[in-house]
């Protein structure tokens, strides 16, 4: 796939007549990865009402649910939603990124800097599978930070097993390499997928894992390394300096792909001279014409999924339904 790709291209696919919602959406990072993989993207749900003005902006869906995840368990939804082929969501990660506080804002409400409602953010794969329960979709993707399998945090992912369990899915779990999809970013992530028990061989099992369908989620793209996407540089500000002491000051590599982005790092070309943005937007595979309105363009890649990493999860997931 061509890293320099825009929004128009998408016209171009073919659809195979698969629809999926998308749970968390922001700038609509995975629904852009979906739309890539020919599937129809139905519609989506974000509490951030500048994330949804950004989602709307590039693309369009016949269902756009601005509220909390906790609303759609009972609100009135839209009959289409209960015959998805695929439930996608990105419940928001900072609780278990090994760059945070983890077990300390575990439990604890958060207020984001946008004002929308205070949650706590580790409940929320929880209400995500709620709202899963009430429309049974044939599959549910769910996507997060690695170190959501580290330490502690590994009896969240117990308690989201026993759920699916519970509610009548067989699942899986995978740590994938964004570099190895076609994304020229050192991004890890995990990624759950599950499936309907209708769906499988048999529904008596004898552990979450024996009938779940084999399902490869191997990855071995080349590696494309930062050399190969810089189009853009800035000089650093007079007030602006690289120190080796300030947590996400990253000199980064020309031929290594770039660092997962975030949305607080500096990128360092070397210490005076910065990635610019065009360049970060080719690292996180968004399309060149996205608009990001007035929105902050690192905070915005930093908070989504990367198109292209999403894409080819949509591909294995597409043969499998």
């Amino acid at each position: 796939m061509k890293i320099d790709w825009s929004l128009k291209d998408l016209q171009a696919i073919k659809t195979n007549n698969l629809k999926v919602f998308s749970c968390f959406a922001c700038g609509g990072g995975s629904s852009m990865g979906y739309k890539l993989a020919g599937y129809e993207v139905i519609g989506y749900n974000e509490i951030d009402r500048s994330m949804s003005k950004l989602y709307n902006a590039n693309l369009h869906c016949k269902h756009n649910l601005i509220c909390d995840i906790r609303d759609l368990s009972n609100d009135d939804l839209p009959s289409e939603l209960y015959q998805l082929d695929i439930l996608d969501g990105s419940p928001p990660c900072t609780t278990f990124s090994t760059a945070g506080l983890r077990e300390k804002t575990w439990g604890i409400e958060k207020q984001f800097r946008e004002g929308q409602t205070k949650q706590v953010l580790d409940d929320l794969s929880f209400h995500f599978l709620n709202f899963a329960k009430r429309i049974k979709p044939k599959v549910i993707v769910m996507e997060n930070v690695s170190g959501i399998m580290m330490g502690n945090a590994q009896k969240y992912v117990a308690q989201i097993y026993n759920i699916l369990s519970e509610i009548g899915y067989q699942a899986q779990h995978y740590i994938l390499h964004a570099d190895r999809m076609n994304v020229p970013q050192k991004r890890v992530r995990f990624i759950l997928l599950a499936v309907r028990n209708d769906l499988c061989n048999s529904t008596s099992k004898t552990n979450l894992f024996s009938n779940f369908p084999a399902i490869d989620m191997t990855f071995t793209e080349k590696k494309i390394v930062l050399s190969d996407i810089l189009i853009d540089k800035r000089n650093k500000r007079d007030t602006q300096h690289y120190s080796e002491k300030r947590f996400g000051d990253i000199i980064c590599d020309l031929n290594e792909p770039v660092p997962t982005i975030t949305t607080m790092n500096r990128y360092w070309l070397n210490k005076n001279e910065l990635i610019g943005d065009k360049t970060l937007i080719r690292a996180q595979t968004f399309p060149e014409d996205y608009n990001f309105l007035d929105n902050d363009i690192q905070y915005t890649l930093g908070m989504s999924v990367p198109p292209y990493m999403m894409y080819n999860i949509a591909l294995r997931v597409r043969n499998l339904l």
